[in-house]
């Protein structure tokens, strides 16, 4: 009899271990590997993946869905626009068009070429739902920027407003700037964290980054663009 219930209690613990497993549709790290590629990499399998992951979550449809690598670089054209009509007189637009629009797309390039390495998880009890866990997720953003100062290269011109500098100046200084985002050389590391939260649907438990677009995303794009 001894045995049998020893017998028993192993299947119990086994059936246990099988149905948690079932339960957790993805670890955590998988699940930030998922947002970090999709949402800085802009990766079009992953934000597809992400989607997917998601779509249970949010009755069936994409949380992604309007994000691309084509929409995003569609923006920062059209941003390059925006930033070329409010600098330079209107005499030059045209002519420098080409030169600060290489730059953006090589920034933002470079920017998307990031990378992360995760340090450790942790999971911990949610503060406000009882029974739900936060998988505490520390890493470490990587990437790489110029060896060089930019604002040096406009030592020469700082004599000048935007408004009277010629169409060479600019596409001479957006060169030099370009040149130096496709050879940089000097790789920066920063330590940070985000939260995802547990949630349950449909007995199955996935983890979402809640406003994670500004708590990962926008944050590590602001230290990008501070260095």
């Amino acid at each position: 009899m001894k045995y049998i219930k020893i017998f028993f209690i192993i299947v119990a613990l086994f059936s246990a271990q099988v149905i948690f497993a079932q339960e957790e549709v993805k670890k955590p790290d998988e699940v930030f590997g998922l947002y970090f590629r999709a949402l800085m990499n802009m990766n079009d399998d992953a934000i597809a993946e992400l989607n997917d992951y998601l779509r249970p979550t949010s009755k069936g449809s994409d949380v992604y869905g309007n994000l691309s690598k084509k929409a995003v670089v569609e923006e920062v054209k059209s941003r390059t626009d925006m930033f070329i009509g409010a600098n330079f007189s209107k005499d030059i637009s045209e002519s420098v068009k080409a030169s600060v629009g290489e730059f953006f797309l090589v920034m933002f390039q470079n920017l998307w070429d990031s990378s992360y390495k995760i340090k450790q998880v942790k999971l911990v009890e949610n503060p406000f739902i009882k029974g739900d866990k936060i998988a505490e997720v520390f890493y470490t953003f990587s990437f790489k920027k110029p060896n060089i100062s930019l604002q040096e290269s406009l030592n020469a011109y700082q004599n000048k407003t935007t408004t009277s500098l010629t169409d060479k100046d600019v596409n001479n200084i957006f060169k030099t700037f370009t040149e130096a985002y496709r050879t940089k050389s000097v790789e920066v590391k920063v330590d940070q964290k985000v939260n995802l939260y547990q949630r349950k649907f449909d007995s199955k438990l996935y983890y979402i980054g809640d406003n994670i677009s500004k708590s990962m995303s926008q944050t590590l794009k602001d230290i990008y663009l501070g260095h």
